[in-house]
């Protein structure tokens, strides 16, 4: 089974059906039929990206614009480099595997240190410390540092620093 659903027309015909302006990411109908409108932008905002309905499915706008530009269906994950999923424009978008996908992902919600991949390490003797930890290769790496706030600009320095030699051009540090 396709871990991502094929788009269903070829490029030709996503050509003849749909207009994207790559300088603005705005995926457009080319004529008028059923609902749509010609000249109007096509599909619909979900949560965090943007959806269009092709054949009575929705894929993912993105997914569609770039079969639209290559004439490839991706059979990996599209990554929006800002992490902005409602900008397609063409230099937003890339391939990415879903390792380099979460790499370029911005600071959970619930992160109490206010630096990704940095949390807060007690012992059993109750000793606190910060520990900052990062993914290589599927194996975690971590660094222990002092629990003040030194030792937490330093654990957000170790992590910047991997980040950059690990992830390489996919390094997030968890801000926009």
């Amino acid at each position: 089974m396709a871990r991502f659903k094929p788009i269903p027309y070829s490029q030709q015909e996503l050509k003849e059906l749909l207009d994207y302006n790559a300088e603005t990411g705005i995926l457009s109908w080319r004529k008028s039929w059923r609902r749509r409108v010609a000249g109007a932008e096509a599909g619909y905002y979900g949560l965090n990206y943007k959806y269009v309905g092709l054949k009575g499915r929705d894929y993912f706008v993105h997914r569609v614009i770039w079969k639209w530009m290559t004439g490839e269906d991706p059979q990996a994950e599209i990554d929006h480099k800002n992490g902005k999923g409602f900008d397609n424009r063409w230099c937003n978008i890339r391939k990415a595997t879903s390792s380099q996908n979460n790499c370029n992902k911005i600071i959970q919600a619930n992160n109490t240190s206010g630096v990704k991949g940095v949390s807060r390490f007690v012992n059993n003797n109750g000793y606190e410390r910060w520990c900052a930890a990062i993914q290589v290769n599927g194996k975690r790496k971590q660094k222990v540092f002092p629990f003040t706030d030194e030792g937490l600009a330093l654990a957000s320095e170790w992590l910047d620093d991997m980040r950059k030699s690990i992830h390489n051009e996919f390094a997030c540090g968890g801000f926009r």
